[in-house]
């Protein structure tokens, strides 16, 4: 997950560092930081060469299958990638900054490297909504600096050839660095959003097809900026909203047969208790795809979970063998329980002679451990099960 994570910064990083470098540091360029850009993405090419990958849901870690599945375009990309990233360190040539552009194909990284990130991560639906508003984020503003540093360049290689345009009224080229970027950002902002002060222009025919061609871009982005900041909201209410919708169900059902008060708030409490945490967990969803996996693999998935909890029990890990409680892992069956909720009631005299032991999964901020408690009342509710020392 770290070189996913450093790859998805490494392509950010790209995707800033080289339009600024090309249109308005070239001669001041910084070779540390191109080096480790592109040393990652060759280290990159080889490490896929050395990595399984999965087919039809069965790992694939032969050689040859590997090779066949890595040689593709995208290699090709990648490789001319890291030949036009570093070419302009060692030859001394302007044109060649060009050319640095071609690294900018990394952007096609950064889906996979966040899908991955998210795989082995869990955000929850408000916390993907914030990565999704975050990546939104860092779109707009990337279209942005690379627009604004083609726009800068294009000014400088005109102003080379006639003096008047508006680099020249409005920073001069011989400004501060810092100057000549602000003003090319504030254009592009100005012209993504259909603003058009009027302040800075373009006056020669080729900034004026460039402007053309980043109105037309900037269109597109702005309603894609809009319908993703809809989605985002929309995903992140609609599980609260279905939730509401299902305690005024209960409600009114209990309203219709004409409930106590006591147990209508009772029920009501219960079912905001038990949303609340398939809101947090998603455990409904997570129980539908469980099922969509085969009969085995949900055996081996149940014996991974269930027994790891078993094993903390110290007195079955003590009692029975491994071979055991893998096989009791697979009947185990996980309900949920509001406070003070009676999980049994012993109403027979004879089995009160018996004792009785039931496995609570004692969950706070801190601990997520299975505690195992002996049972010796005939009535046991969680917060009693909370007051019994562990065996």
């Amino acid at each position: 997950m770290t070189w996913n994570i450093a790859g998805l910064l490494l392509v950010i990083l790209n995707c800033f560092y080289v339009p600024f470098v090309a249109s308005f540091a070239y001669q001041d360029r910084e070779t540390v930081i191109t080096l480790v850009i592109n040393l990652y993405f060759a280290a990159n090419i080889l490490i896929r060469f050395r990595t399984g990958y999965y087919s039809r849901g069965l790992l694939i870690m032969d050689a040859k299958q590997v090779f066949k599945q890595n040689f593709n375009l995208s290699l090709v990309l990648e490789i001319l990638a890291v030949f036009a990233g570093t070419l302009y360190l060692y030859v001394d040539v302007d044109s060649l900054k060009y050319y640095t552009f071609f690294t900018l194909v990394r952007v096609r990284h950064i889906q996979g490297f966040v899908g991955k990130i998210e795989d082995n991560s869990y955000f929850g639906k408000g916390g993907t909504g914030l990565l999704k508003l975050l990546r939104l984020i860092i779109v707009i503003l990337g279209i942005a600096h690379v627009s604004c540093c083609v726009f800068h360049m294009i000014a400088l290689e005109e102003y080379n050839k006639d003096p008047s345009n508006w680099l020249f009224f409005d920073t001069n080229p011989t400004k501060s660095t810092l100057a000549r970027y602000t003003s090319s950002l504030y254009w592009a902002f100005a012209t993504m959003i259909t603003v058009g002060y009027g302040d800075i222009v373009p006056s020669s025919s080729s900034e004026r097809i460039y402007t053309v061609f980043i109105m037309a871009v900037a269109c597109g982005v702005f309603g894609y900026a809009v319908n993703t900041i809809g989605q985002i909201f929309n995903e992140m209410n609609e599980q609260r909203i279905a939730h509401r919708q299902k305690i005024r169900q209960i409600t009114n059902y209990m309203k219709r047969k004409h409930l106590s008060r006591a147990m209508q708030v009772r029920v009501r409490k219960y079912l905001e208790y038990v949303l609340e945490g398939e809101r947090t967990h998603n455990a409904e969803e997570q129980r539908q795809v469980f099922k969509m996996l085969s009969d085995p693999l949900q055996n081996e998935v149940l014996t991974e979970i269930n027994g790891k909890v078993l094993r903390e029990c110290r007195v079955l890990a003590h009692s029975f063998t491994q071979k055991f409680l893998n096989a009791m892992a697979i009947y185990l069956k996980e309900i949920t329980l509001s406070p003070e909720e009676v999980i049994f009631r012993v109403t027979c005299q004879l089995c009160q002679w018996y004792s009785y032991i039931n496995f609570v999964r004692r969950k706070t901020r801190t601990t997520n451990r299975c505690i195992l408690y002996r049972l010796e009342k005939s009535i046991f509710s969680i917060k009693n099960a909370i007051k019994y020392s562990k065996l």
